[in-house]
């Protein structure tokens, strides 16, 4: 993509993914051990992908960032259900 885009002159923006919704069904399926290992490896993988952006001089939306909260699920001030983010979330991301 990286390549891509600076054949182009664009410069892509990439969005991290958002915290899982503590209620989610199959989050709550998982066993204890299963469910931090779950949560532990979102958290690394925004992790890895805001890395990447960076050293690729790309954007990065921090989704993960504006949802987690302590417990590393999310804080429940973005989701309008177990899966979906709010209509306006990517519109206030995006104005910082």
């Amino acid at each position: 993509v990286a390549e891509l885009a600076a054949t182009r002159a664009v410069r892509p923006i990439f969005c991290g993914v958002p915290a899982p919704h503590c209620e989610r069904p199959a989050l709550n399926a998982l066993t204890t051990t299963d469910r931090e290992v779950y949560l532990d490896g979102i958290a690394r993988f925004n992790e890895a992908l805001k890395r990447a952006a960076a050293e690729r001089k790309a954007g990065f939306l921090d989704a993960y960032g504006q949802t987690v909260g302590t417990d590393g699920t999310s804080n429940g001030e973005r989701h309008i259900d177990h899966y979906h983010l709010q209509p306006n979330f990517l519109r206030e991301i995006l104005a910082g």
